[in-house]
């Protein structure tokens, strides 16, 4: 393994770490601790829907238990998965100390503008009080209201009222009609104003962007939101507005309702053109409305693959399924190699969930001593030389890192440099660390077929190369391990 391992713990929801206080006494996120209303929750079903486009069947849902009082995370999480591509999920007899709860999507997701299944992975949260509702839709309005009520509640509002101005205020921002219950309960599938103004938001965040670009819009606006309730990037708002001029947006629709999602067809909101118009100084005289001059369809699609070479992956969003235990896994082609495009979560005799909890399989799969044999028919554990081939396309061993770390999916806290990785070629590499020694959130190894001469302490019998994509460094790391050490494992296609 590492020369060296680092022990971190994952420090969960960082930017959720604050307490609310004030000159006349303690303050809790319901008000003072005189009248906390802080309301344990027993034994409670919560569902919803995981959205920017829908995230795909077997995304993980977390949710983060929350202290009522401080909003800190108490490190008690929970686990489930989207169970169909609609993006559905449910948590069956939810307990939690307090009615305060970060729910959070990880996944791939159906791009709503290409109508493809996204390169590489996105997260996006939901801070919600249940005592309010027993349905969590996650979407990109509820995560860019996050930071902003982390902000008013540091700065000594109630939840609930910080939770009615952020509304209020990121409605505003967007040009939106502020919806009567919360952004939790919007849909993009719905059939509500509310819903259909989602979906146009979505899509405008979303434009032409590939996944890491992204992220970092995303990033980019709740953080100027969160400031003072208001949007001001001008650079953000006019790529935005030429993208909405361009787009052949009944195209788009017309992709949109052949999902048969909806009982009724998805209706084209206004909030298009009153974007455009009200920031009309920032439209480029190229740009107009409803281009017909080509299909956005085919245009978004090849950017979205676009990378280093036109031929660099293939096949986005293709699954196949492991006929032992029923497991569907994406694939996706790099240069001349097709690979799994998730950690392998095979139950085999001898492997583990990081620490022993069932949450961290949900996440990240399963870890694995060594075996030749781990593997679907028709896929093997790569060589060490098969690894450098994946490395040699993604721009070589010294940068790979970069491109292959899933975005949203690492300790950025710790590490910033992984804050701006782009998982360009859709490998989607996870922190899983390694059984019993550590480095969940920082570090992922993954497994080779290759025996070293000589291995640890010169026994050849005992020991397997491994690589390790690390938070601290762009670089691959290529060491041996003990084949009983228990790590990350993907498959390559025969």
């Amino acid at each position: 393994m590492l020369k060296r391992i680092d022990f971190f713990l994952l420090n969960l929801l960082l930017a959720l770490f604050f307490v609310a206080c004030s000159d006349d006494g303690e303050k809790t996120a319901g008000g003072s601790t005189e009248d906390s209303g802080i309301v344990a929750i027993k034994d409670r079903e919560v569902a919803g829907v995981a959205q920017k486009g829908p995230f795909v069947k077997g995304s993980a849902v977390t949710v983060y238990e929350l202290d009522g009082k401080s909003l800190n995370p108490t490190g008690r999480i929970f686990t489930t998965k989207v169970s169909s591509d609609k993006g559905d999920y449910a948590f069956q007899k939810l307990n939690l100390v307090s009615q305060y709860a970060v729910f959070e999507a990880l996944g791939y997701y159906r791009n709503e503008v290409t109508g493809e299944i996204s390169s590489g992975m996105v997260s996006l949260s939901a801070l919600v009080d249940l005592t309010e509702t027993d349905s969590v839709n996650i979407n990109v309005l509820t995560h860019v209201e996050n930071d902003r009520v982390q902000e008013l509640v540091k700065n000594g509002s109630a939840f609930v009222d910080a939770k009615k101005k952020s509304k209020t205020e990121i409605s505003s921002a967007f040009g939106m009609t502020p919806p009567a219950a919360g952004f939790e309960n919007l849909n993009v599938f719905g059939n509500d104003a509310g819903d259909a103004e989602l979906l146009a938001v979505s899509m405008m965040l979303q434009s032409d962007l590939k996944v890491g670009e992204l992220d970092s819009r995303l990033a980019s606006v709740s953080a100027d939101i969160a400031e003072n309730g208001e949007w001001n990037n001008e650079s953000v708002k006019g790529e935005i507005a030429n993208w909405v001029a361009s787009a052949n947006l009944d195209s788009i629709y017309s992709n949109l309702n052949s999902w048969g999602f909806t009982e009724q067809p998805l209706e084209k909101s206004d909030l298009y053109s009153e974007f455009v118009e009200k920031n009309s100084s920032l439209v480029s005289s190229s740009s107009k409305i409803e281009s017909s001059s080509s299909s956005q369809i085919e245009s978004s699609s090849s950017v979205e693959t676009d990378l280093n070479s036109s031929s660099s992956v293939a096949n986005e969003g293709d699954t196949f399924v492991d006929e032992r235990d029923g497991t569907v896994y994406r694939y996706v082609k790099i240069g001349t190699q097709t690979w799994m495009a998730e950690n392998l979560r095979y139950a085999s005799e001898g492997s583990h969930c990081y620490n022993d909890d069932e949450t961290y399989c949900e996440k990240y799969g399963r870890l694995y001593g060594y075996s030749p044999y781990l593997c679907p028919s028709g896929w093997h554990l790569p060589t060490l030389e098969e690894w450098a081939v994946l490395f040699d396309a993604v721009g070589g061993k010294e940068v790979a890192g970069k491109a292959l770390r899933a975005v949203g999916a690492w300790n950025a806290a710790e590490y910033p440099k992984t804050a701006d990785d782009t998982d360009a070629f859709g490998f989607s590499s996870l922190p899983a660390g390694v059984y019993i020694f550590g480095d969940e959130g920082n570090a992922g190894f993954y497994l080779s077929r290759s025996l070293p001469e000589g291995g640890l302490a010169s026994i050849s019998d005992e020991a397997v190369y491994d690589v390790g994509i690390i938070g601290n460094q762009d670089e691959i790391y290529e060491s041996n391990a003990l084949m009983t050490t228990a790590i990350s494992a993907r498959c390559l296609k025969d």
